[in-house]
């Protein structure tokens, strides 16, 4: 197209695009920005920690793109255990489903994204130990814990719940926080394998503006299961690391060392006092709780997602911050993360949204690094016991 160019020759000028109906990886005009680093050639190594949502569709857009050496490392030994929740992924996109959200109210780049994503949904197409550094503290790449080096043009940092331990860059940005999960498992021969199932039972929200007491659900996912999930309290697990900070880190049922096999009570007697008024027959049919599990999401402090460099690091950049409701954008959310690496359309008001930030002036929409004495550390809650979860329970808080 005459008059457009895709990258400024100039390396310290960036493409921005002011156009109404951009997409990305459209074609941009050139104009004058501040200075951002350049991408990596096509040929140079891509370290992404991380296998989720923010790092599958980034590793998948930079394939599309061209780039040709582009290494994933992750903990999970996903290639085994295809996701499975059940199976040790404890990653918040490991699940049996997913409530698909598109409603954003004035939040229109969301509803956007969400519909973009929905659009291309279906459509054909090793463990991290320490940053290796090279001259003036950059990072060069990576380390993993059998103490092999991968260096890399460029580290992208996507870990969900663990980034913000790796990263301490964002301390005050994002914290790891644990909403709470029930699973029933209803049997195949039950009446109630079709009045559950996904096609006929709805997905619904409750009172999840009420204060504390927020949940949610839908039909039976894979082999049976009804969930219901509570995040009317979002748990931390403040910790503290080498460098002598607390931050919370996530501590699930699979977690090498100290593991988390119970729920807070306070999560358990919302759901199950939802269960006992509004859902009845699964008590009535003996259906109890089959498992539980704590589901660590990346909270930011304004619900936005960050996707940048870390700042002072033109190697190393976050792709995070899903905030609850990144899952659904698995088409398409890497294809911008693509874009932020290649300075397109960088004026875009959902970059600008998911650029590095602090808090300022401004209310959060989550208060975050309350530390071991908050109110919500783990360490300060009542856990559940099994007699908890068992129909008609009366916890006490």
């Amino acid at each position: 197209m005459q008059g457009w160019t895709r990258r400024n020759p100039n390396p310290a000028i960036r493409d921005i695009s002011q156009q109404k109906n951009y997409k990305p990886g459209q074609e941009v005009p050139t104009e004058t920005c501040l200075a951002f680093p350049s991408p990596p050639s096509k040929d140079a190594p891509i370290n992404i920690v991380g296998a989720g949502i923010f790092a599958l569709s980034t590793a998948l857009h930079l394939a599309r793109r061209g780039y040709k050496n582009v290494t994933i490392f992750d903990k999970q030994p996903y290639d085994a255990t295809l996701y499975s929740y059940l199976d040790g992924c404890d990653a918040a996109s490991a699940d049996i489903n997913k409530i698909v959200r598109s409603a954003y109210g004035s939040q229109v780049a969301y509803q956007a994204l969400t519909f973009d994503a929905l659009e291309q949904l279906g459509a054909g197409r090793g463990a991290f130990a320490r940053f290796a550094t090279a001259a003036a503290g950059e990072v060069a790449g990576i380390v993993t814990k059998d103490g092999r080096e991968h260096p890399a043009a460029l580290t992208i940092m996507a870990c969900g719940g663990w980034t913000p331990g790796l990263v301490p860059a964002l301390d005050g940005l994002y914290e790891a926080t644990a909403g709470s999960v029930v699973l029933f498992r209803i049997p195949r021969e039950s009446g109630l394998w079709e009045r559950f199932a996904p096609e006929r039972f709805p997905t619904w929200l409750y009172k999840m503006r009420d204060g504390a007491e927020g949940e949610g659900g839908g039909g039976g996912g894979g082999g049976g299961y009804l969930k219901i999930g509570y995040r009317g309290t979002k748990y931390t697990n403040p910790t503290t690391q080498d460098d002598g900070k607390e931050r919370s880190t996530p501590v699930t049922r699979w977690s090498e060392g100290e593991k988390l096999t119970q729920l807070p009570k306070q999560a358990v007697k919302v759901i199950r006092d939802f269960v006992d008024e509004y859902l009845p027959e699964l008590e009535e049919e003996g259906i109890e709780v089959a498992t539980t599990r704590v589901c660590w999401h990346t909270d930011s402090f304004d619900n936005n997602l960050v996707i940048d460099y870390v700042p002072g690091q033109k190697n190393l950049m976050v792709a995070t911050g899903g905030s609850g409701h990144a899952f659904k954008c698995l088409p398409v959310i890497g294809d911008w993360v693509v874009d932020i690496i290649e300075g397109i359309g960088m004026e875009r008001p959902q970059i600008q949204a998911w650029k590095w930030r602090t808090l300022g002036d401004q209310k959060p929409g989550n208060v975050l690094m309350e530390g071991k004495q908050g109110r919500r550390a783990l360490g300060n809650v009542p856990l559940a016991s099994d007699a908890d979860l068992k129909g008609k329970a009366t916890v006490r808080l």
